[in-house]
């Protein structure tokens, strides 16, 4: 712990530290938590027993449930954790699973001669039914969990500097 010679010395330290939670040293604290959350995903997926093997999606070549970050300039201190763009169709199989092939409403079609025939719409192709994981879920309550420690671990880390 630092021993400030007066109590200016003292005020420039705290007005530092106040400075440093704002504006540019607020968006380094939040990347940093934001780079380690994002892992946080993968980890819930690994822990799923499907283990990021999908039947019927390129045998031998598990899919990679990867989660990307965003922050927002004109919200200081906010990131938001999401599935990455490639990995958005198998978080959503992985969270909800795979729903069976479904039969629209039955349709009206009119044959050659203009007669009336009934048509029903039709998945096109048949992936078999699974049930889902509840992956994101599981994501989710390791995020909750682990960012406050984060934020507090930069914040103390910022704080070192000064005090």
């Amino acid at each position: 712990m630092k021993v400030y010679p007066s109590f200016r010395a003292f005020e420039k330290a705290v007005t530092a530290f106040a400075e440093d939670l704002d504006g540019t040293g607020l968006r380094k604290i939040t990347t940093a938590v934001a780079v380690e959350t994002k892992g946080d995903p993968s980890e819930a997926a690994k822990a799923d027993p499907m283990n990021g093997s999908f039947s019927g999606w390129r045998r031998g070549n598990p899919i990679e449930l990867k989660a990307r970050y965003e922050d927002y300039p004109q919200k200081p201190g906010v990131f938001e954790v999401m599935p990455a763009p490639k990995a958005k169709g198998p978080w959503r199989v992985a969270q909800e699973g795979r729903h069976p092939m479904t039969f629209g409403p039955v349709l009206p079609k009119f044959t050659k001669t203009g007669k009336v025939s009934k048509v029903q719409r039709r998945a096109k192709r048949w992936n078999g039914v699974t049930r889902g994981f509840d992956t994101w879920d599981d994501a989710e309550k390791i995020m909750r969990d682990k960012v406050p420690p984060r934020v507090e671990a930069q914040v103390s880390k910022s704080m070192g500097r000064y005090f």
